[in-house]
């Protein structure tokens, strides 16, 4: 969009996407490209091709969150009836990899910035959203914040100190 809200040109084919999030060097977009039987995971290049990286829409993927470096991609998806965290290779050439797996809905939020750790939301029934954090070196979960409100979209700051 032009400063004025005019259209100046589009980013991949018309679709319905959720969970956008831009590379780290501003140049490609990670997206859910949802429909009528969930969503998968793209990598789009504006003015260039889309990458797909999950290939089954009814296992839900959605959320895809960037590493620092932009080499790699978390994600969320349903498989045999859990929830997991999956991180793959943003190119699409890699195996993707299990994180973490929950009977309750998980979505990823930030990585921090030294590509250590990884900020996601979980559901409580006792205290509605919390947000928790993955240690990528041992893939240990925990709660950070847990209140009796409903936290969510977590973002850690630029120099990983809040």
């Amino acid at each position: 969009m032009s400063r004025t809200g005019q259209p100046l040109s589009t980013v991949g084919p018309p679709a319905t996407y959720r969970g956008v999030d831009v590379s780290p060097d501003t140049k490609r977009v990670a997206v859910h490209r949802h429909d009528a039987n969930g969503g998968d995971i793209y990598v789009i290049e504006p003015r260039g091709s889309d990458t797909r990286l999950t290939f089954d829409a009814s296992q839900h993927n959605s959320a895809p969150v960037w590493s620092p470096d932009g080499t790699r991609i978390v994600y969320t998806s349903l498989r045999k009836g859990k929830w997991g965290l999956y991180r793959n290779l943003s190119s699409g050439s890699g195996t993707e990899e299990l994180l973490f797996e929950s009977d309750l809905p998980v979505a990823p939020s930030s990585w921090s910035p030294d590509g250590k750790r990884l900020i996601f939301w979980m559901p409580d029934p006792k205290t509605a959203g919390d947000i928790w954090v993955l240690t990528f070196d041992d893939k240990k979960a925990a709660k950070l914040i847990a209140t009796p409100f409903s936290e969510i979209h977590a973002q850690i700051s630029p120099d990983g100190k809040w």
